[in-house]
C-alpha cells in the first residue's frame, strides 16, 4: 500500500510540474506580448531570427501588398485572389498554394500594420477566443500596410460578414456560369443553380421540396434580362462611386479597436490581482504585471484622446461604361471569370419571379444615381 501511495504521489508531482511549467511559459509569453514582443513564427512578408525583431522580406512583402490592393482597390473576392496568386506561381511561407482561408488570415492579421496579436485562437476548441482574452498591442516591427488601407479592408470584411461567411455572392473563380450565385428565388431567397446540360437556372430548394415555387428561368432569357437592365442603366445617370481615401469609417474602426483593447486590459488587471490574492503570483510579480498593464492603459487613453473627429471620406466619381460591359458579355471570346467579375462590380444580385415573369436587378452599394458635375 505504501508503495502504491508513493507511486501515486510521484505521478501527481510530475503532472503538477508539467501543468505549472505550461502556465509559467504561457505567462512569460503573455508578458512578452504586452511588451510588444512576438512569440510565433513571422507571417508572410517577414523574416524572424531568434531573439530579434521580425524584419520585412521585400519579395514576399510585395505579395501581401498585392493581396490588399486586389481586395481594396480591385474589389476582388478572396477566392479569386487566391486563384490569381496560384496562377502567378506565388506560394505561402510553407510552400503551399494559397486558399481562401490563407487570404482571409492575411487580411485579418493586424501584424501588417505594426500590431502584435496574442492569445487569439483556441486550438483545442478550434475557435477564436473572447475579446477580453485577446491581446493587441503596438509591436516593434515595421508595418507593410498603411492604416488607411487596413481600415478599408476591415470595413469590407465586416460588410461581407454581415451577409454570412465570406460573402453571399458566389465568387467568379468558382462560378459554373457567369450568373451563378447571382439570381435569387423570389419565393425563398435562395440562389438559382445552373444546369449545364439543359441550360437553365432553377431554385435548388424547390428540387429538395422545400420551396413551393419552381422559379426556373432559361439561360437565354436570364442573359437577355441582364442585358436589358444594363441598357436601361446606360441611358440613365448612374455612376460608379468609390472612396479615394479612408474617412469616417476608418477612424471609427481605430476608436473601436483602441476602446476594445482598453476594456480587455481592465479585465486582465483584475485577473492579475486575483492571481496575487490566490497565491499564484508573488508580490513582485504582481507589481511588475500591474505596471505593464497600467502603462499600456495610459498609452491607449492618450491615443484615444488625440483621435480626431471623423470626417466624411473624400469621394471621386467615375462614370460606368455600361456599353463596354454589354459588349464584354456578348463577346464569346471573353472568359466566364471575366464576365462574372465585371457583372459583380455593378450588381449585388438579381431576383426572378416566374409567376409574374418579373426579373429584378439590385445594384451594388457602390453604384449611385447622381449627376456628374463634369
Amino acid at each position: 500500500m505504501y508503495g502504491r501511495l508513493i507511486e501515486m504521489v510521484i505521478e501527481w508531482s510530475d503532472e503538477f510540474y508539467l501543468y505549472n511549467l505550461s502556465g509559467e511559459v504561457h505567462r512569460g509569453m503573455t508578458e512578452n506580448a504586452l511588451r510588444g514582443g512576438y512569440n510565433s513564427n513571422a507571417p508572410l512578408g517577414y523574416i524572424k531570427k531568434k531573439g530579434c525583431i521580425p524584419e520585412i522580406d521585400p519579395p514576399k512583402a510585395d505579395i501581401v501588398k498585392y493581396i490588399y490592393d486586389m481586395y481594396t482597390k480591385d474589389d476582388m473576392a478572396m477566392a479569386d485572389i487566391a486563384a490569381k496568386l496560384n496562377a502567378l506561381g506565388y506560394r505561402s511561407n510553407r510552400g503551399s498554394k494559397f486558399e481562401l482561408k490563407t487570404v482571409a488570415y492575411i487580411l485579418d492579421n493586424p501584424f501588417y500594420i505594426g500590431k502584435i496579436r496574442w492569445n487569439y485562437y483556441d486550438r483545442n476548441n478550434h475557435q477564436r477566443k473572447n475579446e477580453d482574452e485577446i491581446i493587441i498591442v503596438d509591436g516593434k516591427h515595421e508595418p507593410i500596410i498603411t492604416d488607411e488601407q487596413w481600415g478599408l479592408a476591415q470595413a469590407k470584411r465586416c460588410k461581407a460578414r454581415k451577409h454570412g461567411g465570406f460573402g453571399r455572392k458566389r465568387t467568379s473563380v468558382t462560378a459554373g456560369h457567369w450568373l451563378s450565385g447571382m439570381i435569387a428565388c423570389s419565393e425563398c431567397g435562395s440562389n438559382l443553380g445552373y444546369h449545364r446540360d439543359v441550360h437553365f437556372f432553377n431554385c435548388w430548394k424547390h428540387a429538395k421540396g422545400v420551396c413551393r415555387s419552381t422559379s426556373s428561368i432559361t439561360e437565354a432569357k436570364a442573359i437577355q434580362e441582364v442585358l436589358s437592365a444594363l441598357q436601361s442603366l446606360a441611358a440613365s445617370d448612374f455612376y460608379y462611386i468609390y472612396s479615394e481615401q479612408a474617412g469616417a469609417e476608418t477612424d471609427d474602426l481605430e476608436v473601436k479597436r483602441t476602446q476594445s483593447e482598453l476594456d480587455s486590459l481592465s479585465v486582465k488587471l483584475k485577473r492579475v490581482k486575483e492571481a496575487y490574492r490566490n497565491g499564484v503570483d508573488t508580490l513582485d510579480e504582481y507589481r511588475e504585471n500591474k505596471q505593464l498593464i497600467m502603462a499600456r492603459q495610459n498609452e491607449l487613453e492618450a491615443k484615444l484622446a488625440t483621435l480626431e473627429t471623423p470626417i466624411a471620406p473624400k469621394q471621386n466619381r467615375k462614370k460606368v461604361d455600361f456599353g463596354e460591359i454589354i459588349r464584354l458579355i456578348q463577346d464569346e471570346s471573353v472568359t466566364t471569370e471575366q464576365k462574372a467579375t465585371a457583372i459583380r462590380k455593378i450588381f449585388d444580385h438579381f431576383e426572378w419571379n416566374r409567376e409574374k415573369q418579373q426579373f429584378s436587378a439590385f445594384l451594388s452599394d457602390d453604384i449611385m444615381s447622381t449627376q456628374c458635375s463634369s
